[in-house]
């Protein structure tokens, strides 16, 4: 955002300062594989098929649409999943367009949830190619759960999800890729593994909500300093 606002010559980068967002997140319950394995028998998912998992807005930022077109290119014989969470706009219109391209047996249309930490418990990876995002707290809900994250080189996205570390990021509205991508991680059980255990590494280095309150604790202090200096 600091980049964009120099481009658009409303910020001045040397006297801005960068804090990246978080959540008051909890570590997930010792009863996490439990309430995984729950959560797919009531969805009809078996345990032994792989799981992509999108939760948010049905709208163009979202980039729900290339999701569909992208998983509509990872081979069925790979025994994949999609579980989407969330409702929007382009519901209908992404439905449709599931029909057209004979993914929607495949595909979980789970609506608004008010909890959906037993989601991310049943996933495999997490997958939000957004075509635009300042931040996308998703991804850190997605590594507490230490999942692997498929998006895009998208605005701050690299900033949160570290490239061919932590997930795989492709280019915005490259269906190709992010099929390239889907695909890969559902055929490398230890590549999904790796991944989301540096993701989890990386949530607790970076964007822990403790860091991000005394980063903001460490700039009204900064910033009261030099007032009262002048």
């Amino acid at each position: 955002m600091v980049a964009y606002g120099k481009r658009i010559r409303v910020i001045n980068p040397d006297k801005a300062t960068v804090i990246h967002n978080s959540l008051p997140l909890q570590a997930p319950p010792s009863s996490v594989t439990a309430t995984g394995s729950a959560k797919r028998a009531s969805l009809g998912i078996g345990a032994d098929e792989i799981v992509f998992l999108f939760c948010g807005r049905l709208e163009e930022q979202k980039g729900v649409d290339t999701l569909i077109a992208g998983f509509a290119q990872v081979p069925a014989a790979l025994r994949c999943r999609l579980v989407i969470c969330g409702i929007g706009e382009d519901e209908q219109e992404l439905k449709a367009q599931a029909t057209a391209l004979n993914v929607d047996s495949r595909i979980h249309w789970a609506g608004w949830q008010s909890d959906v930490e037993p989601f991310y418990a049943m996933a495999d990876v997490y997958v939000m190619p957004s075509r635009w995002e300042s931040f996308g707290l998703v991804f850190l809900e997605a590594m507490n759960f230490s999942l692997p994250v498929v998006s895009t080189r998208t605005q701050a996205i690299p900033e949160v999800v570290a490239d061919q570390k932590t997930g795989l990021l492709g280019g915005n509205g490259d269906v190709k890729a992010l099929a390239t991508n889907m695909t890969l991680l559902a055929t490398d059980a230890e590549l999904r593994r790796t991944m989301g255990m540096a993701g989890k590494v990386r949530l607790l280095e970076h964007f822990t909500f403790e860091r991000f309150v005394e980063e903001h604790m460490a700039w009204y202090a900064h910033a009261s300093a030099r007032i009262l200096r002048s």
